[in-house]
């Protein structure tokens, strides 16, 4: 459904013989709760604090060295400490899984990663 502007729209309503919108509200077009939200925290939250998952995704390559990096990124922090991480394809799940233990060391060795302590995969 089209929108048009208050004063096209009245216009309209006097033709038809309808009442007009004498309402001073501004009509916005919706957005995504997701996006909203998105510019609420750029805007109010100081620009040094970084999601969780940005500091990962910002040393990933060093965590699982710059050729798993290419197949596999970290995705999302569920539970407060399951990292879930989007890989290619089963190889790279399999190669993942092979250092599994070493990323959590790494992770464990960054303060705002300590809480993580597993580390789940999904394909893309």
């Amino acid at each position: 459904m089209a929108t048009f502007p208050r004063r096209i729209e009245n216009m309209i309503a006097d033709l038809r013989g309808l009442p007009l919108d004498r309402n001073l509200s501004v009509k916005r077009i919706e957005k995504p709760m997701g996006e909203v939200m998105q510019q609420w925290l750029q805007k109010h939250l100081p620009k040094s604090l970084l999601r969780l998952e940005e500091i990962i995704e910002r040393r990933w390559p060093a965590i699982v060295g710059s050729a798993l990096a290419d197949y596999c990124q970290p995705y999302k922090v569920i539970q407060d400490h399951v990292l879930l991480v989007v890989v290619a394809n089963s190889i790279a799940q399999y190669a993942l899984m092979l250092q599994k233990e070493d990323i959590l060391v790494q992770l464990h060795n960054m303060p705002e990663c300590r809480r993580i302590d597993q580390i789940r995969c999904c394909q893309r």
